[in-house]
């Protein structure tokens, strides 16, 4: 039924051509709230303020007469301070001093006083209009405006002496006002009539230069934090309007009905906006930049004023119906995303990664455990999403990592741990031995290489069998091997090298190289080439005259003679006989 009425009012208003601009979930970059506390206050309350420098808390006490001062951070009662005619709201000054609005009763002349935080007592009091209710103190703190209900103009003092405020001359306004905004520089407040319209008023002159219209009961108005949109929140009627301050016209509407009052924390840029009857009371918060509806937090009992802290980021909300004050904070960051766990070689990095949600700017610093999570240590410069170690060594293994996350607010949320597990770089084999062909009786040389974590070290092994079979060479356990010389019968073995590192099972092995062994076929001895024959050596016949001296020379002489001899008379017998035909 209730997404029926939205579509329908998403028709309406398209209709009219403002846009509505819609409910989003929270994300990572806006906090999600959550109510931290409800106390019980003396009686019913009205009006809330925060002075941040002090942690103080203050709150009007309508029917009582008095201002209740509570310690922030304990919400433990302070002090009770007695003033004049049901004070209704209040604003604390750059100096401390508390400004509060007593409303007297209704179309009834009232008052302002002002509350000195050092001595918890009422300083001055000075007249206003008739019914006060709103209290602001300018951005530089030079103002203090008064919204009357039941007179046509807003009270202004001078706090040049913040102590003892000056009544300036009014600011004329065509109705009674309920609150006072004023704009970031200061030249324009916006100011809601009970009656339904906003006046726009200029300080300089102090008159109305717009006026909207159109809204039923108009309480406050808040403006985004660049300054351009205005949201009213309206007691009765319909979702909330949204105003464009260049143009004075209705831009829009948030998906909120029954609203009361507002409250902002620029820090986070969140607004907040009190629904008393919604669901029994609850708190919307809203992206203050954009106007999209955060989160609708119920619980908060009949919400009614409420007011945030810049400095701690709470949010307190009083009650219209009941005496309870309800503080809402923004929820501790959430862990999205855990680190895990790492299995790495030595001489590698490991890098972790982890997520949260939270109230915006969140920050993250990774820390490190080596006692197994009995003590932890930040890790320098470690600031990001993700850490990444340096070079793990083997000592490295078992440290433990883990991210805390801190939001705006410095709320944290660490991470689960994650173990760095470092093992050995498995041994790899970088150089193969190269087969070799050498000579019978010769010897052969295979080498090999591997990396890894040492220390490494190596087995050569053969095979006989092509590789089917490997044995262990007794002694071979360096980088390079050299057979002895080889015979014939080598022929065809497989050398390997096998590489064994730290761990289990960290081994590598070599390609096989093959020893190829050749037969040395052997050289012949060369024959020796044979000289002439020499003739015998004869003594000289008797009677020759020759001597014998001891060369050859006189005998191939003598030889030669005999020959040509011979011949001689071959030639003349041949003659003899041809001269005989």
């Amino acid at each position: 039924m209730k997404s029926r009425i939205a579509l329908l009012l998403v028709a309406v208003f398209a209709a009219a051509g403002l846009a509505v601009i819609p409910t989003v979930p929270a994300s990572a970059a806006a906090p999600t709230y959550q109510i931290a506390r409800q106390i019980v206050l003396p009686a019913a309350g009205a009006g809330v303020a925060v002075d941040p420098a002090r942690g103080l808390l203050y709150v009007a006490g309508r029917g009582s007469g008095a201002v209740w001062v509570y310690d922030e951070a304990t919400l433990t009662l302070q002090h009770t301070i007695a003033v004049p005619n049901q004070p209704y709201n209040l604003a604390v000054g750059p100096t401390g001093l508390v400004y509060v609005s007593q409303y007297t009763g209704n179309n009834l002349a009232g008052t302002v006083s002002v509350i000195d935080p050092a001595t918890n007592a009422v300083v001055a009091t000075l007249p206003t209009g008739n019914s006060p209710v709103g209290v602001t103190v300018s951005n530089d703190g030079s103002r203090l405006y008064v919204a009357n209900l039941a007179s046509s103009f807003l009270s202004v003092f001078d706090l040049g002496t913040p102590a003892a405020p000056v009544a300036l001359a009014n600011l004329p306004l065509p109705g009674g006002s309920e609150t006072v905004t004023e704009s970031a520089d200061g030249s324009t407040l916006f100011v809601p009539n009970d009656g339904g319209s906003v006046f726009v008023v200029a300080t300089g002159t102090g008159s109305v230069t717009s006026t909207w219209t159109g809204f039923a009961s108009a309480h406050q108005v808040a403006l985004s934090t660049d300054g351009t949109q205005a949201f009213v929140s309206q007691q009765l009627g319909g979702p909330m309007p949204v105003f464009s301050v260049a143009s004075n016209t209705q831009t829009g509407t948030l998906p909120l009905t029954t609203t009361y009052y507002q409250a902002t924390d620029a820090a986070l840029g969140a607004g907040f906006v009190t629904q008393p009857f919604t669901n029994g009371g609850t708190l919307a918060i809203i992206d203050q930049s954009t106007g999209a509806v955060l989160q609708s937090l119920p619980g908060v009992t009949s919400a009614y004023y409420p007011a945030a802290d810049p400095m701690t980021h709470s949010v307190f909300v009083t009650s219209i119906t009941s005496s309870l004050l309800t503080q809402v904070v923004p929820a501790p960051p959430t862990v999205t995303t855990d680190p895990v766990s790492q299995t790495i070689p030595d001489g590698s990095t490991a890098t972790f990664s982890a997520a949260a949600s939270g109230a915006a700017p969140i920050t993250v610093q990774w820390q490190s455990s080596t006692n197994g999570g009995a003590t932890w240590t930040d890790v320098a410069g470690a600031t990001a999403t993700s850490y990444t170690t340096p070079v793990a060594l083997l000592a490295d293994s078992g440290t433990r990592f883990r991210a805390v996350f801190t939001d705006a607010v410095g709320a944290t949320a660490t991470t689960a741990a994650a173990s760095l597990t470092v093992v050995p770089a498995p041994v790899t084999v970088v150089t193969d031995p190269v087969s070799q062909t050498v000579g019978e009786g010769a010897a052969a040389t295979f080498t090999a290489a591997a990396s890894g974590t040492g220390p490494i070290t190596v087995q050569w092994q053969s095979s006989t069998d092509g590789g089917s079979t490997w044995s262990d060479i007794a002694g071979a356990t360096d980088t390079s091997y050299t057979t002895p010389d080889t015979a014939s019968g080598d022929d065809g073995t497989q050398f390997r090298a096998v590489f064994t590192g730290p761990g289990t099972g960290n081994t590598a092995t070599s390609e096989a190289a093959t020893l190829t062994v050749t037969a040395v076929v052997p050289t012949p001895t060369p024959t020796p080439t044979p000289g002439p024959t020499s003739a015998p050596t004869t003594a000289p016949a008797p009677g020759t005259g020759l001597a014998d001296t001891g060369s050859t020379t006189p005998l191939l002489l003598f030889v030669i003679a005999g020959l040509a001899a011979m011949a001689g008379a071959v030639v003349l017998v041949g003659s003899r006989r041809r001269l005989r035909r």
